[in-house]
């Protein structure tokens, strides 16, 4: 390599993710994430995960109807919202997420970067397969703006991650038993065909692959295992650190460090998308989002094929980018963070998240879940073959967001 290229490396390696931090539009922190094949799943039905780490904590639903398929993502609670999603799916069951990856495009200078969120939108606006994807992601004009890992599923039971980079694209297939013999792949900040032993995320990747596999064996790998035990996991794979189910004796004060956990302070929201199995109505294909900080925040379904049905408490309202649920789960997670100084965000209060005194913010989180879950299958019970009736979902989100309102008001 010469000296010239040698210097390209270095800068990449290890200026780019410094610099990148300071960029405003990318997920940029982190992210974990997880496609899972329909053939080992409880259910049947392929799933898609992303927990997004990003600085960029205020977040939101929207519908959109901009392009061929209407669809439902998830956005910055600002101006970008209309021009980049982080995830999210569409009325035609195509559903895609993405995680940065900070060890391609080595020796590239390229200045046009931070396209992800733009080409998860433009994908959600005229993709329903993985080879309308593969078909999109080829005829754009190069260099993409690229460094991520993309998963993606489609209502035919396709599932498989996507690493790319400024100008090519390598599949990883879900299906395969050759690729991924268990069902199931995980990515977090770095690819598997980009430079080796760069990038973010080695403790969190070990994390997820280990809880993942744990629950398959258990015959559990569902929806819950990620929009809960995943989306708060306190957990570090490389000390054997677990504090997912600890209870402190105390109501606060019990401060440990969290910048290893899947979950930790950056963590914005949580994505799970329950695709279909192939042959059922995409209609049926169930976005849930956490879209704020998974610790003290619900996780929601969503149905993209309804036109423009979404809970109140998850979307912009009255002229304010910044929906009620946020609010209310952003104010939440400042007692479970409550140190701003120095490194201080490195350090949540795991007694104010759960204890076994009242419970702690967790407790009320998790009771609230579960009432929503309760109503939750008792109203899809009734759809045939898990289409959604728009009537049914109107009424249940209307209980939704008064129950919300009142649970997290107890909580100020």
């Amino acid at each position: 390599m010469s000296k010239r290229n040698v210097y390209s490396f270095l800068i990449v390696a290890v200026l780019l993710p410094m610099v990148a931090i300071l960029l405003g539009g990318a997920d940029v922190q982190g992210c974990t994430s997880a496609v899972v094949s329909g053939r080992v799943t409880a259910s049947g039905r392929p799933l898609l995960w992303k927990l997004r780490d990003t600085e960029k904590l205020e977040n939101r639903l929207q519908y959109f109807s901009d392009g061929k398929y209407a669809y439902v993502g998830l956005v910055n609670a600002d101006s970008t919202a209309s021009t980049m999603v982080w995830g999210g799916c569409n009325s035609a069951g195509f559903a895609i997420i993405n995680t940065a990856a900070f060890n391609t495009n080595a020796g590239d200078t390229t200045k046009f970067t931070d396209q992800e969120g733009v080409v998860m939108k433009e994908a959600l606006m005229e993709c329903a397969t993985l080879a309308d994807f593969e078909a999109f992601l080829s005829r754009r004009k190069r260099p993409w703006g690229l460094n991520a890992n993309f998963g993606v599923i489609d209502a035919q039971g396709g599932a498989a991650y996507y690493e790319t980079d400024n100008n090519k694209f390598e599949k990883f297939d879900v299906n395969d038993i050759h690729v991924a013999p268990r069902g199931f792949l995980v990515r977090t900040n770095y690819t598997f065909t980009g430079t080796p032993n760069v990038g973010y995320g080695f403790i969190r990747y070990a994390t997820a692959e280990r809880e993942i596999s744990e629950a398959q064996t258990r015959g559990v790998l569902d929806r819950s295992l990620f929009t809960e035990r995943l989306a708060r996991n306190l957990s570090n794979s490389m000390t054997g650190d677990n504090y997912s189910s600890s209870e402190s004796g105390k109501l606060s004060g019990e401060m440990i460090n969290s910048s290893d956990f899947l979950c930790r302070y950056g963590t914005a929201s949580n994505i799970v998308v329950e695709g279909v199995k192939r042959g059922d109505d995409p209609a049926g294909s169930t976005l849930w989002t956490t879209i704020a900080f998974p610790l003290t925040c619900v996780s929601l379904p969503s149905w993209p094929s309804l036109k423009n049905v979404l809970p109140s408490c998850a979307v912009a309202q009255g002229g304010r980018e910044l929906p009620d649920l946020s609010r209310w789960a952003l104010r939440e997670m400042k007692k479970i963070y409550p140190i701003t100084r120095g490194s201080g965000q490195r350090y949540m209060d795991l007694a104010a998240f759960r204890n076994r005194i009242d419970g702690g913010i967790g407790g009320r989180v998790e009771k609230m879940e579960r009432e929503l879950g309760s109503r939750y299958a008792r109203m899809v019970k009734e759809w045939r073959k898990g289409k959604p009736v728009k009537e049914d979902v109107v009424r249940f989100y209307e209980w939704l967001d008064a129950y919300l309102k009142e649970e997290y008001s107890a909580m100020e």
